[in-house]
């Protein structure tokens, strides 16, 4: 993400980041939690979230920035289950509130009170199935899920931005 903020446009009215559940799993396994005090980029999760933070906030210093956690999953990745506060991204989901506050930036925290659950069978079929994976990939919302997203943000959005 933290590349792509240069090619963004420089007028925008609000951003929100949703992040991050594929930072910690998958091609950035090896990536370690670290601890508020990290900088730097690629050498924690922390110094990635304070980075993204910091260049956000330099870019647009008059434009609201909200962050909203990943989902939970209702699968599992290279570091474990991907729910739960037993899941290997709670302590993640933790640290990315941890950066916010410490920039005075609102999160809103999807992955301890999303309401999809994508463990449950039929809240997998429900809410994150489509023409590819009908019986749900546990990872996508459709278009309901993503409405019951909208529900969650919406308020968030009119609360702190």
């Amino acid at each position: 993400m933290i590349t792509r903020i240069d090619g963004w446009g420089g007028d925008a009215d609000l951003i929100l980041v949703t992040a991050s559940l594929n930072d910690g799993g998958g091609n950035n396994a090896d990536l370690p939690l670290g601890q508020l005090s990290d900088t730097g980029t690629g050498t924690s999760y922390f110094a990635d979230c304070r980075a993204v933070a910091e260049k956000l906030l330099t870019k647009y210093p008059n434009t609201p920035i909200g962050f909203i956690t990943a989902l939970p999953r209702g699968s599992a990745q290279d570091r474990g289950k991907t729910y739960g506060v037993d899941g290997w991204y709670h302590p993640w989901c933790e640290a990315l509130k941890t950066v916010c506050a410490h920039y005075s930036l609102p999160c809103l925290d999807l992955y301890h009170s999303g309401t999809l659950r994508p463990w449950l069978a039929a809240n997998n079929a429900a809410f994150f199935s489509c023409s590819a994976a009908p019986e749900g990939d546990g990872i996508h919302p459709n278009a309901a899920g993503q409405e019951i997203m909208a529900r969650r943000i919406m308020p968030f959005v009119e609360q702190y931005l």
